[in-house]
């Protein structure tokens, strides 16, 4: 049993998991909150683009470097990525403190199986192109209608993996209800 509050709130953009990883930090009193488009941004500050091009691009976009499908793209620097985060994880385990990561680049095949790993995405009543432009949280991004496609196809390979690595998906419609299933979750996986 791991009582220490380590939990991953993947999904795609637009899905909520800042907003939600902001909300299950408050509920669970996690004093530490890092999202991974930050990680990866600090990480291009000494990794400069003609040496990893993966850390430059959109994860919809990653595919275009490495050729192939978006899923091949994605699923690259998602490893790229899986090292840092990896780090974080470890660290936070070998301090005993809570931490709460959120990001699209999170696959279950790179994640220690000890590890709460959530989906997150848009309820289907919701807006999903509206909301990618986030009031709150990410409002100056932008996403055409092009990228957006792209985004879904994340979303469809996000999907595939959690059903194959029975990774919970929550469709995210409302904070505090989203909240209280992730809580809800992390107790179940630490009872066990």
């Amino acid at each position: 049993m791991n009582n220490t509050k380590i939990i991953l709130i993947g999904g795609v953009n637009g899905s909520g998991k800042t907003t939600i990883a902001k909300a299950l930090a408050k509920e669970l009193k996690v004093p530490h909150r890092l999202g991974i488009g930050f990680m990866r941004e600090a990480i291009r500050s000494f990794v400069p683009k003609e040496e990893e091009p993966l850390l430059y691009c959109h994860s919809f976009k990653a595919f275009e470097i490495t050729g192939g499908t978006i899923e091949h793209g994605f699923r690259e620097q998602t490893k790229l990525l899986s090292l840092p985060i990896n780090s974080c994880i470890n660290r936070a385990q070998k301090e005993g403190t809570g931490l709460i990561l959120d990001g699209t680049q999170l696959l279950p095949e790179f994640i220690p199986k000890d590890i709460l790993l959530v989906f997150l995405f848009p309820d289907k009543k919701c807006d999903h192109y509206s909301r990618i432009h986030g009031k709150d949280t990410h409002s100056k991004r932008q996403v055409s209608k092009d990228e957006f496609n792209g985004i879904k196809q994340v979303e469809k390979y996000l999907r595939k993996e959690a059903k194959q690595h029975n990774v919970p998906i929550i469709f995210n419609q409302n904070v505090d209800k989203t909240v209280k299933e992730i809580v809800q979750l992390w107790r179940e996986k630490n009872d066990s």
